[in-house]
């Protein structure tokens, strides 16, 4: 069936990509550094990782030097390198992100997976596992939306600082561009500091566009010596021409006002969807959660009826989108049973009015054929 709404929460929105400026950029580079066309840094390319620097710094509060930045082909990529340099065990958030642990898995990381409550990733459950690394998402986590508080930040700093070296915490810095209501708190890795136990990893594909596929990891210095060991001959394996346009859309100050633009659209989006939502369900009967950052967010609904009608009467609407049990790694939480992931970074602006009361059809035809079984 054609999907009328996309709702996925992978999407993002084409439309507000900075198309004239990047290309000009771009086409500027081609004729004034034909030297781009030839083999270039593995850890990527020296302009790109100074720039990443200096914005991390200033936005994200990274505390660290472009000699510590490593640039690769996506998230995946370069969590499968990272993951043969910590020691094992692995923690996960679940509901979590499948992929995360399915890339840690393929290295050979036998990994557990934790609950996620309030305030993110329970600390109380990885002191009592037997976790060297934990894996989390603390500015948006995913896909409840929840932020770590300052204070469960320092308690996983405390788990990973009472032995030091043997425990490292992967800090996945998703969808923190995005944040409409509050100050994004600093991350992880500049709370550790330049050499602490935290890897901090980041991508462009949501704040630019999923096919550029640069992602970065930032790594403690003491690591550097094993990475520089085990990857020092392997290619880059982004373009050079695509790292030095990044390059130059953040130091000309292009990269922070396309950020603005993208949050003053989204935020008008989540708002329109939002209400859409509200005037079409009953006072009570769905409430809504993960509102404050990220592009997506969680309707959970009132006495809902199962999944899997919910799933198969989407698809009969021609509505994407993701259930919050999809996201629970471990098969066993009934608690995420009813609650819709509402991704809105493809939804089209003037199509949110009419959303809501195509959920309240899925909804109610979910209610009839769960009846009628």
């Amino acid at each position: 069936l054609p999907v009328r709404y996309d709702l996925s929460t992978r999407g993002v929105d084409p439309e507000l990509f900075p198309f004239r400026t990047w290309a000009r950029l771009q086409k500027e580079l081609l004729y004034s550094s034909p030297q781009l066309l030839t083999h270039g840094d593995a850890q990527g390319d020296p302009a790109l990782r100074q720039a990443l620097a200096e914005y991390l710094s200033e936005y994200r509060g990274v505390q660290c030097g472009p000699h510590q930045i490593v640039v690769g082909a996506g998230l995946e990529y370069l969590l499968g390198l990272l993951a043969p340099l910590l020691p094992g065990p692995a923690a996960v958030e679940t509901p979590g992100y499948p992929r995360a642990l399915q890339v840690l898995q393929n290295n050979g990381v036998h990994c557990c997976c934790l609950p996620v409550d309030e305030d993110g990733l329970s600390v109380e459950a990885l002191n009592r596992s037997d976790a060297a690394v934990c894996y989390v998402t603390p500015s948006h986590q995913f896909p409840t939306g929840v932020t770590m508080p300052a204070g469960r930040r320092a308690e996983l700093l405390h788990w990973a600082a009472r032995r030091p070296g043997g425990r490292y915490i992967i800090e996945d810095d998703y969808d923190s561009e995005f944040r409409f209501d509050t100050r994004p708190l600093p991350s992880l890795q500049g709370m550790a500091g330049a050499d602490g136990p935290v890897v901090y990893l980041s991508t462009c594909s949501r704040s630019l566009a999923p096919s550029i596929r640069i992602a970065y990891m930032v790594l403690p210095e003491h690591l550097l010596p094993a990475w520089r060991k085990k990857y020092r001959l392997y290619s880059g394996t982004v373009s050079r021409f695509e790292q030095q346009t990044l390059a130059r859309f953040i130091t000309e100050g292009y990269f922070t006002r396309h950020l603005a633009r993208e949050r003053v659209a989204y935020k008008a989006r989540r708002d329109a969807l939002a209400a859409a939502l509200n005037t079409a369900f009953a006072p009570g009967e769905l409430t809504l959660a993960g509102l404050h950052t990220g592009l997506n967010l969680l309707a959970k609904l009132k006495d809902p009826p199962p999944d899997a009608a919910l799933r198969c009467a989407a698809e009969a609407e021609g509505v994407q989108l993701s259930l919050l049990s999809d996201y629970d790694l471990t098969g066993e939480a009934p608690s995420a049973a009813g609650t819709l992931v509402l991704g809105y970074g493809s939804l089209k602006d003037e199509a949110c009015a009419s959303v809501g009361e195509t959920l309240k059809k899925v909804c109610m035809a979910a209610r009839e054929a769960s009846v009628t079984v």
